[in-house]
């Protein structure tokens, strides 16, 4: 599971590569790396083909080109998500919340979840529309 502090801002442009395959197949790679632990977690996913009106991946592939002007440090360094008013790396604090508003706008009653229980909010709610645990873990 990726979390909103810890993993989430340690993504970095340098790891996250998006590589389009054959004629529409998008395939996104994200590394969120963990210098102190030695460690990385990494997450590959194509693009939806069914509806690509909802599909995280093609939205992701638009931030990536829209926010190119807007990079200002080197890409080694430079956080996937940054704050552009200040063009400063987003914090863990400042992702959850993003991410709370989403879900909130998306139905989901977050008042009885905080940042860190996000991920088994998320997988209770996957597992409710009948997503297959191999797909949720």
């Amino acid at each position: 599971m990726w979390h909103p502090h810890s993993d989430l801002t340690k993504i970095t442009l340098t790891s996250t590569q998006i590589k389009p395959d054959h004629e529409s197949l998008i395939l996104v790679n994200l590394v969120a790396i963990h210098v102190k632990e030695r460690d990385y977690k990494q997450l590959s996913h194509w693009a939806l083909q069914e509806d690509p009106t909802i599909c995280p991946v093609r939205y992701l592939a638009k931030y990536l080109e829209w926010s190119v002007p807007l990079q200002h440090l080197p890409q080694d360094y430079q956080n996937l998500f940054t704050v552009f008013h200040g063009h400063h790396n987003a914090s863990g604090d400042t992702l959850a919340q993003w991410l709370k508003l989403l879900f909130q706008e998306a139905g989901i009653n977050t008042s009885q979840f905080t940042a860190h229980s996000f991920c088994a909010m998320l997988s209770t709610v996957a597992k409710l529309c009948g997503v297959k645990d191999e797909d949720i873990l």
